[in-house]
């Protein structure tokens, strides 16, 4: 396999409503991609110091970025964010997974028709679906 690089974002915003969850989906995304190979890199952004978190994706150059989705309130940032990577980099897909009980925005649609920057939605835990996705990504394979 070519050296292949995926990005996994958490971002820690809203403190008093963290959870350790949000730290397991990141943790269960990167461990089923390096279990298949892949160079993973988790990447943490904190509120008030999100430019040390956007740079190190910028360097690190990812060809996939999967942010990981704590709470739908953080949605907006990550429309932000995703906007601003794919303005700085080529990167083949933005990818976002949540926790069934944390679970992807309500309009999942309305979403993916507005914000381009955002290419995929997993609705749901993500482990087993991202692991599927990123290989079919990576080989170029129709998702249809």
């Amino acid at each position: 396999m070519t050296h292949y690089i995926v990005s996994v974002i958490s971002l820690l915003f809203d403190c008093e409503d963290y959870e350790a969850a949000d730290d397991l989906v990141a943790g269960y995304v990167t461990a089923v991609l390096r279990e298949k190979g892949y160079s993973v890199s988790i990447i943490e952004i904190e509120q008030y110091n999100e430019n040390i978190g956007l740079s190190q994706i910028i360097n690190l150059s990812p060809n996939i970025v999967i942010f990981t989705i704590p709470r739908t309130s953080n949605i907006s940032e990550i429309i932000n964010f995703s906007h601003y990577i794919k303005s700085n980099i080529e990167v083949s897909k933005i990818i976002l997974t949540g926790w069934s009980h944390h679970s992807a925005p309500l309009n999942v649609e309305y979403i993916l028709k507005n914000y381009s920057d955002i290419d995929i939605i997993i609705n749901g835990e993500g482990e087993v679906t991202v692991k599927e996705l990123v290989e079919i990504i990576r080989t170029n394979a129709s998702l249809y």
